[in-house]
């Protein structure tokens, strides 16, 4: 949907393999400001993944990861 701005799929058991997808979907929506994904169990991978997702989409300017575990290396590559 080229007019999606906010998607929240919290508590969706997405994990790492689904966060890659979505990262990957998502990497040329030109709307999308908010993306949630609290409580997915993405791990480091799907961290690594929306990671790449913010450096190829400006758009995104909240990205919400809460409870899942992505650990010290998840966070740094989001940084």
């Amino acid at each position: 949907n080229s007019k999606l701005s906010h998607l929240h799929l919290g508590g969706n058991r997405i994990q790492c393999k689904g966060a890659v997808v979505i990262a990957e979907a998502l990497s040329t929506s030109q709307h999308l400001e908010e993306l949630s994904l609290c409580n997915n169990n993405t791990g480091f991978q799907g961290a690594a993944a929306f990671a790449n997702l913010l450096k190829v989409n400006s758009s995104v300017s909240r990205l919400f990861l809460g409870g899942n575990k992505i650990q010290d290396k998840g966070a740094v590559a989001i940084a």
